[in-house]
């Protein structure tokens, strides 16, 4: 819910930005210009042009619509939060980042944390606790967990990861990143 508030802030101060660089003040900026560099050599008089229209508000809008919704789309929690998808079911690991066979048991008895904004009991995984059971519900008979990390060259130079991986048929199918550098 508070993730849809933030957008929709997000969508009206964009908008606002656009109406106001576009809209009116903007047509008061685009007839300012004109009027600045008439009679005067500027990039724009070399290349022989002479006059800038304002866009109509209604492709101002539009604009400033389809911005927004591209912004959205492409922001890293959007799918997870509009339509649930987990970021834990993209694989971002090859497999031969896999070292040690785990269970569920071990995991969360290896990544218990004691928060106060959690509560008093020990919470497996911390705050990542609902993407770890998102990783849960993924399993399936046959799946293995198994911890992973990146080669050492990669936390030489500070892009190190390491976390927990599903691996279905040999094949990863779902990560949660524990540690990164």
């Amino acid at each position: 819910m508070f993730t849809l508030l933030a957008y929709a802030i997000c969508f009206y101060l964009m908008l606002g930005l656009y109406v106001a660089t576009i809209g009116p003040a903007g047509q008061q900026i685009w007839a300012d210009f004109r009027k600045h560099s008439q009679g005067t050599p500027s990039d724009l008089a070399k290349l022989g042009v002479t006059q800038i229209a304002p866009a109509p508000l209604w492709k101002c809008f539009l604009l400033a619509a389809l911005s927004t919704i591209a912004a959205m789309i492409l922001w890293p929690g959007f799918w997870n939060q509009m339509f649930g998808v987990a970021a834990t079911r993209i694989p971002t690991i090859p497999a031969a980042w896999l070292n040690q066979r785990t269970t569920v048991v071990e995991a969360e008895a290896a990544h218990m944390v004691r928060l106060e904004k959690l509560g008093p009991d020990p919470i497996a995984f911390g705050f990542q606790n609902g993407q770890w059971r998102e990783v849960l519900a993924l399993l399936q008979p046959g799946d293995e967990l198994w911890n992973y990390s990146s080669p050492s060259e990669t936390w030489q130079n500070l892009a190190g990861r390491a976390g927990i991986a599903v691996v279905r048929d040999g094949k990863v199918v779902a990560t949660l990143m524990t540690l990164m550098n």
